[in-house]
């Protein structure tokens, strides 16, 4: 199966855009990890399931060298707001969706799972039963993703755990990453802690051996200095709010050099209130809040008139571009750019 070193997740269209242009450009895979928020079979506030099949399938008639992976992240109960988080059938329709539209690489992540770990742990394998079954159907070879840990910001130290969560799932099949929690966490528009923690890189360890690449999740805002310092323990690594953040402030920083008001735009993310996920109370303002949250409101008139006013003065649309490119530019070049394979 095509392993990539980075994950992108697709906060918008433009990023989603990025991320086969950046394949193309530097002759790399990439994943494209989707989250049920951001991508759904019946709805998505980026795109439809069905939605993002139709628009990747124009997308590599335009960038026609890149290798984009399709992969479901964080799929389990509790990673949707409008759900129970006591279902597994929403997730189980997700995974049906994803295997009829392209998706190649599952993320199984019951965190949020309300059972015990020993239930859970059944839980997971099960479900990668029925990936593979229904895979085998449609004649496609998938891979897996596991982590079932919320992100704290504190990283993994019982090796114990992490050993009998991977015997057991090997028992199915072997998976292709594991996701060990190395005290990264984006808060704040910045990273908790970009540092790789020495209890990381034991738990990273036993990933290895036991024949499993090791993922790590919430990457993003990382200096190259510490993207470097993860080569031989961290295989690959995933990135999605700076994408966000890095393409409204271009936005923002636009309009403040046309002389574009942007207070509708501001004050429609103020007042959706899910900026509340990224800043505390004290941290929030009309710019944080439109750094922190604004991919979420992306489709709305706000925003859409703002960049519409902001194309009469520039190229918006290339800017957003080149700037997203160079994020994914950052970390591909601190794994070697090429690097087509582990």
């Amino acid at each position: 199966m095509l392993i990539s070193n980075l994950g992108v997740g697709p906060v918008s269209r433009e990023v989603i855009r990025a991320v086969y242009a950046a394949s193309d450009f530097f002759s790399c895979p990439l994943m494209l990890i989707c989250s049920r928020n951001q991508v759904d079979y019946d709805r998505g506030y980026v795109v439809s399931t069905s939605e993002l099949r139709a628009w990747t399938t124009g997308l590599m008639v335009t960038y026609p060298t890149a290798k984009v992976i399709l992969c479901r992240d964080h799929g389990g109960p509790g990673f949707r707001a409008d759900e129970r988080i006591n279902l597994l059938e929403p997730v189980q329709e997700t995974f049906r969706h994803d295997l009829l539209n392209g998706f190649t690489l599952f993320h199984i992540d019951l965190c949020r799972y309300p059972v015990s770990e020993e239930k859970r742990l059944e839980a997971t394998c099960g479900l990668m039963v029925d990936i593979l079954r229904q895979a085998k159907d449609l004649g496609l070879e998938v891979g897996f993703e596991i982590g079932t840990d919320e992100n704290t910001g504190e990283p993994d130290t019982d090796e114990k755990v992490l050993r009998r969560r991977l015997h057991r799932v090997k028992e199915v099949r072997c998976p292709l990453f594991y996701v060990v929690r190395t005290g990264t966490l984006v808060h704040g528009l910045r990273n908790k802690s970009t540092e790789l923690p020495e209890a990381a890189r034991r738990m990273a360890k036993v990933v290895h051996d036991g024949g499993v690449l090791v993922k790590e999740h919430n990457a993003d805002l990382m200096p190259m200095s510490d993207i470097l310092a993860r080569q031989g323990i961290i295989h690959a690594m995933n990135i999605a709010p700076q994408m966000g953040m890095v393409q409204t402030s271009v936005v923002l920083q636009a309009a403040l050099i046309v002389g574009v008001d942007v207070t509708s735009f501001q004050d429609r993310v103020y007042a959706g209130d899910l900026w509340h996920k990224w800043l505390a109370p004290h941290q929030a303002n009309l710019w944080s809040c439109a750094l922190a949250a604004g991919h979420y409101y992306y489709q709305s008139f706000a925003y859409q008139h703002l960049v519409d006013r902001l194309a009469k003065e520039l190229d918006i649309k290339t800017k957003i571009h080149e700037a997203l490119v160079s994020v994914i530019g950052h970390y591909l070049r601190g794994y070697g750019r090429t690097h087509d394979g582990l």
